[in-house]
């Protein structure tokens, strides 16, 4: 059974605490994010070099770090957060997961370079280095949650106490957010009054918008995924394959939705990204909705035309 799924039914069965209550254990779970210790570097011959006394004193910090985050992921399961805050909740303790898994590897590489095996220690290394794209996705759905509170309900992320320092690690500009959110809805406004007989260079035109509004805008436009306008979702889709990597994880996210309509939005996008979306478009032909899988073999049918 997932684990996810095992998180989500426990938190059923607590009862639910306010925001006031969960507000400071939350910010200090937070803050743990943001003083993490730097991480060894393998490539650093004083690192190498260090005596045992060294790669001692660097393990116990290592390992104190580890039991305060462990320890702040465990107050945190052991509650159940308004509703309101249920996603943000979920995706912080999977973060704090990852963040823990990554350091257990590191702690493995320092003992093998305290040991003198440095072959292990790289391997542990890049070992730790393929986690990187599995948190980086978490931390930016971690920063989606948390900019969806601010739009949506400004006076609840008020509540939380975030200072706008660590919020900014996390991409979430406490100032130019509600900018980002309107440009995007005007840009979408748009498109909703467009008449049948438009040219398609005005669509053209709000892709390309969309896509100079740059990854600020990307949390907007994963909302707008949702949007019940099928022309808005097609060129947001569009718009985030043209943004590269980072709008290629939304599409990747959205292409696995339990909503159909988001997920043949997302095809088109996939369309954009290059072999990785090609992949998720092959995968797509077993949907088990007829529209999304006619969708994806459409567009796949377009790209093996081009290449050819």
């Amino acid at each position: 059974m997932p684990m996810q799924y095992l998180f989500r039914l426990s938190q059923r069965l607590k009862p639910e605490i306010s925001v006031e209550q969960y507000a400071p254990i939350y910010r200090a779970a937070f803050e743990e994010i943001d003083s993490a210790p730097a991480p060894p570097d393998f490539n650093d011959p004083f690192f190498l070099a260090a005596d045992q006394n060294e790669f001692v004193g660097f393990f116990q910090q290592q390992a104190a770090y580890w039991e305060r985050v462990n320890a702040r992921r465990l107050e945190l399961e052991a509650l159940r957060p308004d509703h309101r805050l249920s996603r943000l909740h979920e995706e912080t303790v999977k973060y704090l997961r990852g963040t823990l898994r990554v350091m257990n590897i590191l702690a493995e590489s320092t003992i093998a370079v305290s040991q003198g095996d440095l072959s292990t220690a790289r391997q542990k290394e890049a070992e730790a280095e393929s986690w990187a794209p599995v948190l980086t996705n978490v931390a930016r759905k971690l920063s989606n949650a948390l900019r969806q509170i601010q739009d949506e309900q400004p006076t609840l992320f008020s509540m939380l106490g975030l200072p706008s320092s660590l919020l900014n690690e996390f991409g979430v500009e406490i100032e130019d957010s509600f900018s980002y959110k309107r440009d995007v809805d005007q840009i979408l406004f748009q498109v909703t009054e467009l008449e049948v007989d438009d040219p398609d260079a005005v669509l053209e035109s709000a892709i390309q918008d969309l896509v100079d509004l740059g990854e600020a805008a990307i949390p907007h436009l994963q909302t707008a995924l949702r949007n019940p306008h099928e022309g808005v979702r097609g060129v947001v889709s569009m718009a985030l394959g043209r943004m590269g990597s980072p709008g290629a994880l939304v599409l990747l996210d959205a292409s696995r939705d339990s909503d159909e309509n988001v997920r043949l939005a997302a095809t088109l996008g996939l369309a954009l990204v290059g072999e990785m979306g090609m992949q998720r478009l092959y995968a797509m032909l077993g949907d088990q909705a007829l529209d999304v899988r006619l969708a994806a073999a459409n567009c796949l049918a377009r790209l093996e035309g081009r290449l050819d």
